[in-house]
């Protein structure tokens, strides 16, 4: 290094590492009670496929996942894993080829409990963190590029919030619906997007167009309507008015920007009648109304009213 090299030093970015979770099940007929799994994690020349370079060879407890660190971007891995017993260790599976690069954000399992937004792991059976606390939260989706959780909360208030903390609350580890030891998340740490007179009935998130759709009902003029809510302007608009719908669920192709939805007639009571052979009785179908307290394992004391009323804090039940 000559002395326009010190005098001028060359600015080094640090290689961003990866990580990968290893799953797999146990093996179906086991010659005894498994003791341990031997896993291998291997990388191979592109030029000479007969080179071989192993990473990881190592023998690990009774467990059905493993986390590799440190992995090297843009680079193609093969792992296998082989279990033992008693007896000795059994055939390796499938080799199974992956590669460090992200061609779309990963998917994550949301769950709403009655006070908190947690992140779940249905493999596992498992809730892994706290998101958020929030008051009777129900509808969700998220935009991982920009660290964005979207839910819907008392039934009308679309809000936003950060989908990872920068400031770690260390992860949590519980089994799935074991309320007793319900975990603290952010509290209060959300934005109120909108506000919206009818209840919203479905949301979903175009993470390419940076776009979020939400549906919502209106009992009283027998329509639903589909909003856009555009994160650059942070404004919303009508895209669509269905007469005579309610729609369920909504879905964003992202690749096409085609919306899909599934609805269903809004009808408040349709007549019928149940034959047998002992008697005919005639019945209603009522539209379901969403109450607070049935969600809470309660009972609602208003069940005939025939309209809907808007959720909202100062009343316990909202049909």
């Amino acid at each position: 290094m000559n002395d326009g090299d010190k005098l001028n030093p060359k600015r080094t970015k640090p290689e961003k590492r990866f990580a990968a979770e290893a799953r797999w099940l146990e093996p179906e007929n086991p010659n005894g009670e498994i003791q341990s799994y031997t896993i291998s994690l291997w990388t191979m020349d592109t030029g000479n496929v007969t080179k071989v370079t192993s990473i990881i060879n190592k023998v690990i407890s009774n467990q059905l996942s493993y986390r590799f660190e440190d992995l090297k971007p843009n680079a193609t891995y093969y792992f296998e894993v082989r279990a033992t017993t008693l007896v000795g260790e059994g055939p390796p599976s499938q080799v199974i080829q992956f590669k460090t690069f992200r061609s779309e954000p990963p998917m994550r399992l949301l769950l709403a409990e009655r006070d908190s937004i947690y992140e779940a792991d249905m493999d596992l059976k498992q809730i892994v963190r706290p998101i958020i606390k929030s008051l009777s939260p129900s509808l969700m989706d998220y935009n991982f590029a920009e660290n964005r959780l979207y839910f819907v909360e008392d039934g009308n208030f679309l809000k936003c919030s950060k989908l990872i903390h920068n400031d770690d609350d260390g992860e949590i580890v519980r089994p799935l619906r074991n309320h007793q030891a319900v975990q603290s998340g952010q509290s209060g740490n959300y934005t109120i997007l909108a506000h919206f007179q009818q209840s919203i009935t479905s949301i979903t998130m175009d993470w390419l167009g940076r776009r979020l759709y939400i549906s919502t009902v209106d009992f009283f003029r027998n329509h639903s309507t589909v909003w856009c809510y555009t994160e650059e302007t942070q404004s919303t608009t009508i895209v669509l008015t269905i007469a005579g719908k309610y729609i369920n669920t909504m879905r964003i192709d992202p690749y096409r920007s085609m919306l899909i939805w599934t609805a269903q007639p809004i009808i408040s009571k349709i007549p019928g009648r149940f034959n047998n052979q002992h008697q005919s009785t005639s019945f209603y179908m009522i539209t379901a109304h969403r109450c607070r307290l049935a969600i809470n394992g309660s009972v609602c004391d208003e069940q005939y009213i025939d309209y809907f009323q808007s959720p909202s804090r100062d009343r316990l039940c909202n049909c």
